[in-house]
C-alpha cells in the first residue's frame, strides 16, 4: 500500500467515525436508546480489536 492509498483509507475511517458519532448522538437522544447499548459496546469493541491488528502489523513492518 502506498502513502496515497494509507491516507484515503485513513480518511475514509474518520468520515465513518464521524458518521457513526452523529448516528449515535441522535439515538442517544431518543427513548429507545438503551436497547442499543449492547450494539455500541461491540462496534467499539470491534474497532478496538482492529486497531490492535494494526498496530501489531505495524510493529512487525518496522522491526
Amino acid at each position: 500500500m502506498n502513502e496515497a492509498a494509507w491516507s484515503a483509507d485513513k480518511e475514509l475511517l474518520a468520515r465513518e467515525h464521524r458518521a457513526l458519532l452523529a448516528t449515535v448522538a441522535k439515538l442517544l437522544r431518543t427513548a429507545r436508546a438503551a436497547k442499543f447499548v449492547p450494539q455500541l459496546y461491540g462496534i467499539a469493541y470491534h474497532d478496538i480489536y482492529h486497531a490492535g491488528q494494526i498496530r501489531l502489523l505495524r510493529r512487525l513492518m518496522y522491526c
